[in-house]
C-alpha cells in the first residue's frame, strides 16, 4: 500500500518504427461478381482458391458449396470457412476456402471470374 506522500511515476513508452505491412496471405486476385449465387448466400468475389459469400447468418466448419451461374449452372465445391464478420442484423460476410478443387475446377473458377459464366 502506498503512503500519503507517494506519488506514481508513469513511463510513457512510444515506438517510433512504423508497423510493417501485414503479409498478404491470399494466393490469388479476387474478382468483384454480380451474377453467382451459392447455397450459402449470394457471392461477393472470388477467386481460384476462395469465395466470400453474403450470408444471412455466421458460418462456421466445412461446407458443400453450389455455385450457380445466372443460367443455371452449377459447380459444387469443398470450403471451409475461414473467417466470418458480422456486418449487420441477420448480415455476415464470410470468407470461404475451397478445399483442394482439381486443377480444371480451379481454372474454370478463374474464368468465372471475369466473365460471370462456366462452361460445364
Amino acid at each position: 500500500m502506498r503512503s500519503a506522500g507517494e506519488t506514481l511515476k508513469y513511463h510513457r513508452t512510444t515506438d517510433t518504427a512504423a508497423a510493417a505491412p501485414a503479409p498478404e496471405r491470399r494466393r490469388d486476385a479476387r474478382l468483384k461478381q454480380r451474377s453467382l449465387q451459392t447455397n450459402l448466400g449470394p457471392v461477393i468475389d472470388l477467386s481460384r482458391s476462395g469465395i466470400r459469400v453474403l450470408s444471412s447468418r455466421r458460418l462456421r466448419g466445412w461446407f458443400k458449396v453450389v455455385l450457380f451461374d445466372y443460367s443455371g449452372r452449377q459447380l459444387q465445391l469443398r470450403a471451409r470457412v475461414v473467417w466470418s464478420k458480422r456486418i449487420s442484423f441477420r448480415r455476415h460476410q464470410v470468407g470461404l476456402e475451397l478445399i483442394d478443387p482439381p486443377e480444371n475446377v480451379a481454372r474454370e473458377l478463374a474464368k468465372i471470374g471475369t466473365t460471370g459464366l462456366f462452361d460445364i
